[in-house]
């Protein structure tokens, strides 16, 4: 009995980190996914980032509207100096959505006119298997602020 017991335990042990590394797997794809779309981005191909995005963010927003907008937030913030994954407690949200077929991730970036700021990417497995950016925000970096008494 000792030796089912001794022997499941491992099993149940090699399941679970198998599905734990299959999870970070989709997690690197994603953020690799992201990365190469946030390059476009960076590059003000703004088209092309529609063009490469997932078809949920493009049912959402007409083509000339996502360049207009993405251009408004990204041109007067100018270019970016840095951008550094956020991971572990940094990052929260750092993770695949319950459905399993997104992942929220988020950089922090500095521009050339705003820093710090928080980038928020959130790619999705589309049927192929391909991770296709479904959503993008960028929002000023919470300032902190001393204690007052």
């Amino acid at each position: 009995m000792k030796k089912f017991a001794l022997g499941l335990t491992f099993a149940l042990a090699v399941i679970g980190t198998t599905a734990f590394a299959g999870e970070e797997e989709d997690i690197n794809q994603a953020v690799e996914a992201a990365q190469l779309w946030l390059a476009i981005v960076d590059a003000g191909k703004y088209g092309e980032s529609w063009d490469r995005a997932a078809p949920t963010l493009q049912k959402g927003i007409e083509k000339m509207k996502w360049e207009q907008a993405v251009g408004n937030v990204r041109k007067p913030i100018g270019a970016v100096k840095s951008r550094i994954l956020m991971k572990g407690a940094d990052a929260p949200r750092l993770a695949k959505l319950p459905i399993g077929d997104a992942v929220v991730i988020q950089f922090a970036t500095a521009f050339d006119k705003l820093a710090p700021a928080i980038e928020t990417v959130t790619p999705f497995r589309e049927q192929g298997g391909a991770w296709q950016v479904s959503g993008y925000y960028i929002k000023p970096a919470a300032a902190t602020s001393a204690a007052k008494p």
